[in-house]
């Protein structure tokens, strides 16, 4: 987890690369809203990302901001979450941001969320 200050107010800032990881960060986001969360919830995604599940980030995401990594990665780098992040110190959309991996999902107390039935 990773603080970037950045300027207005907080949020809560996951990236997803692919459709996979993209499925995650819905769940984390979903996750953060149980807990009942005043921040914003932001997603930054990748060019890999199917028009279908840009359309589902944008249902649960208050913010869901593509990037254009050939710039960030043009050295060989192909680290996905390092080029979110040096994207994100450029940004001032935010005072406060706190970067989670789309793969943690957040508990206010133990809960079962079941997808059954959803295409997101």
């Amino acid at each position: 987890m990773e603080r970037f200050v950045l300027a207005g107010k907080e949020a809560w800032i996951t990236f997803a690369e692919d459709d996979g990881e993209a499925r995650k960060a819905i769940r984390l986001a979903k996750s953060l809203r149980k807990t009942l969360t005043a921040r914003k919830v932001l997603v930054i995604i990748g060019p890999e990302i199917s028009h279908e599940m840009t359309e589902c980030l944008t249902e649960e995401f208050d913010v869901v901001l593509p990037l254009n990594v050939k710039n960030l990665m043009a050295d060989g780098n192909n680290d996905f979450e390092g080029a979110v992040k040096i994207a994100l110190h450029g940004t001032r959309m935010y005072k406060a941001g706190i970067v989670l991996s789309p793969s943690i999902v957040v508990s206010y107390y133990l809960y079962i969320m079941s997808y059954e039935g959803n295409n997101c």
